[in-house]
This record gives structure tokens, C-alpha cells and sequence, in this order.
């Protein structure tokens, strides 16, 4: 009753293993799974065959021991990463039989699988950190990109303000010059128009001066002329 029990629970665990693979793996991982199950039967097969006892365990005790020396390996991988206390010395065991030597290597496959989860684990941690490092620095040599163009945007707004106003200085002193030389002309010509003025007037006044004096004259020669008519009037009455 107690081997029912236990054959039970096993086939109950495995079922359950194998629904929880089923949808965590793959069709190509269900194949290469599918394939390692054919093989183990495969081998267990093969050491039910063997008559032999003694035979037997000795393959048993060979495959044990290149199980623990695989994992001696990957102990001695891994210690670069993860730092761990000397291995003590292990005494020696008697061999392993088929279910304890099938129990074994399934708890180094699993031992395996989680080492390779953690080892992945670690080197995805260390990318995710990378590329996070990679990321700030980017950050920060854009923001220092940024800043550098606002620095410089602003030292060329400070140069075009300063060049505006130089320009407007110019402007403003050639638009002072120029109302100067227009003041200076304008003046010029109202001193000549005045001068102008002043010789017209003197020169009207001296026509008018001749004038006057031609016709003095003439009135002096038109009474002249009367007295001489009036001479001769008297001569001939």
C-alpha cells in the first residue's frame, strides 16, 4: 500500500511538472525535452539490461562520479562570480542504485538549470545596469549639449544686440551729421539770399537814384526849352 501510495505521488508530481513545462516551454524546448526523456529511458534501459550486479554498479559508480565531477567544474566556473567557502572533503560513498543515481543526476540538472538561470540573471542585471549607465551618460551629455547651445545662443543674441545698437549709434551720428551739414547749407543760403537782397536793394536804389536824376535833367531841359520858346515868343511879338 505504501509503494501504490508512492508511485501514485510520483506520477501525480511528474504529471504536474510536465503540465507546468508544457506551458512555460517551447514546441522546439517540448521537442529537445521529449528527446532527453527518450534518452534517460534509453539508458535505463540499457543498465536493466546489464545481468551483471557488479558491472552494474561500477557503471553506476562511474556515472556518479562524473556527475560530481561536473559539478565540481561548474562549482569551480562559478567561483569567480560567487564566493564561497573551500569544498571540504567528502568521504566515500558506496554507489548509488538506479532510483538514488536518477534522483541524483535529476537534482544536478535542476542545481544546473538554476545556476544557469542565476548566472543569466546576473548578466542581464549587468546589461540592464550598462545600458542604464549608457542611458545617464547620454542624458548627460545631452543636457551638457543643451546647455552649451543655450550658452552660446545667448552669447550670439548678447553680439547681434551689441551689433544693433553699435549700428544705431552710426545711424543716429550720421543722421546728426547730416542735419548739421543741412543746418550749416541752410544757413549758407539764407546769408546769400539776404546778401542778394541787400545788393538788390542797393541796386534798385541807385536805378531809382538815376532815375530821379535823369528826370531832373529832363525836367530841367523841358523848362529850359519852355523858357526858350517863351524867349522866342517874345522876340517876335
Amino acid at each position: 500500500m505504501h509503494s501504490f501510495l508512492l508511485i501514485f505521488g510520483l506520477l501525480a508530481i511528474s504529471f504536474t511538472t510536465t503540465y507546468a513545462e508544457k506551458e512555460e516551454l517551447s514546441e522546439t524546448g517540448l521537442d529537445v525535452l521529449n528527446k532527453i526523456r527518450e534518452l534517460r529511458k534509453e539508458e535505463e534501459a540499457v543498465l536493466e539490461a546489464i545481468n551483471d550486479e557488479d558491472q552494474k554498479d561500477l557503471i553506476l559508480a562511474n556515472l556518479n562520479k562524473e556527475e560530481v565531477d561536473t559539478d565540481n567544474l561548474e562549482e569551480t566556473d562559478e567561483s569567480a562570480r560567487v564566493k564561497r567557502a573551500a569544498p571540504k572533503p567528502k568521504p566515500k560513498q558506496k554507489p548509488l542504485g538506479k532510483k538514488a543515481f536518477a534522483a541524483k543526476r535529476r537534482f544536478n540538472q535542476r542545481l544546473r538549470a538554476n545556476k544557469i538561470r542565476a548566472a543569466r540573471k546576473q548578466r542581464a542585471h549587468v546589461q540592464r545596469l550598462r545600458r542604464n549607465q549608457r542611458r545617464a551618460a547620454q542624458k548627460r551629455q545631452a543636457h551638457a549639449r543643451r546647455v552649451r547651445q543655450d550658452r552660446n545662443r545667448a552669447a550670439r543674441k548678447r553680439q547681434a544686440h551689441a551689433q544693433r545698437l553699435r549700428r544705431n549709434q552710426q545711424r543716429a551720428a550720421q543722421k546728426r551729421q547730416a542735419h548739421v551739414q543741412r543746418l550749416r547749407r541752410n544757413q549758407q543760403r539764407a546769408a546769400q539770399k539776404r546778401q542778394a537782397h541787400v545788393q538788390n536793394l542797393r541796386r534798385n536804389q541807385q536805378r531809382a537814384a538815376q532815375k530821379r536824376q535823369a528826370h531832373a535833367r529832363r525836367q530841367q531841359l523841358n523848362q529850359q526849352r519852355a523858357a526858350r520858346k517863351a524867349l522866342l515868343l517874345q522876340h517876335r511879338g
